[in-house]
Parts: structure tokens; sequence; C-alpha cells
């Protein structure tokens, strides 16, 4: 509770609600005029970054807009590059390098199909313990 021996002119106690502690040098409608004045500036300061804000946006955009298609056409190019040198080597590779390859693979697979896709005759599954083992319990 607010002390009640200390009063102002009016007779309020000060606390209240709608007590107003007087300040020295400055009277109620000055102080109210300054802050619109000061809030007045403040939101045509706001009003300005904003505005400023959103034009270097639509800059941005406009630049990204007009950059996009050589952008576009670069990647195509590149993308024909790497097609192109892939096809080559392909074509430059003998049968047996491939045949290798397509050999090396299928052992590859069946070795990781006898790992993992089976179950044990104990019925352990190696695949969903070996899962079960790389997840993190914190």
């Amino acid at each position: 509770m607010a002390d009640t021996e200390h009063r102002d002119d009016n007779g309020r106690v000060a606390g209240q609600p709608g007590y107003k502690k007087p300040m020295p040098g400055i009277d109620g409608p000055v102080a109210a005029d300054q802050a619109k004045e000061k809030l007045s500036t403040v939101a045509g300061q706001a009003t300005e970054a904003v505005s400023a804000a959103t034009g270097q946006a639509r800059e941005t955009l406009r630049t990204v807009s007009d950059r996009t298609p050589e952008m576009m056409d670069h990647l195509s190019r590149r993308g024909a590059d790497y097609y192109r040198q892939g096809r080559r080597a392909v074509s430059n590779a003998d049968s047996t390098t491939v045949a290798s390859m397509f050999i090396a693979g299928t052992i590859g697979f069946g070795i990781g199909w006898l790992v993992f896709g089976q179950k044990s005759y104990s019925g352990d599954y190696v695949a969903r313990r070996m899962s079960d083992g790389s997840d993190r319990r914190y």
C-alpha cells in the first residue's frame, strides 16, 4: 500500500492510479505536445526506414530476376558438358572394363544381400539390430 501521508495538491495519494508526480519546469500540456512531436518524428523515421528497405528488396529482386536467365544458360551449358564427358568416358570403355565393373557390382550386391537381407538361424535380424544400434539415445 502507498503511504497515505504524502498527498498532492488535489488530495491524491502518491502511488494510486491517476497520480502523476509533478516534474519541475514541465507542465502537463507542454509534455504531451512534446511527446506527440517526438512520436511523429519517430513514426516518420520508421516509415522512411521501411520505405528504404522495401526499395532495397525490390532492387535485389530485380537484380536476381535479371541474372536468372544467364545463370540458367550457364547451368545448362555445364550440364551438357558433363553429359558429353560421361558419354565419352562410357564410349571409350572397352568391353572388358564394363564386364569387370558389372561383375564387381554383382558380387557387392550379393555380399550385401547375404549380410543384411536375411534373418539368421537364431531369428536375429542383423539389419534391424544394426539400424537400432545407430539410433542415438540421449
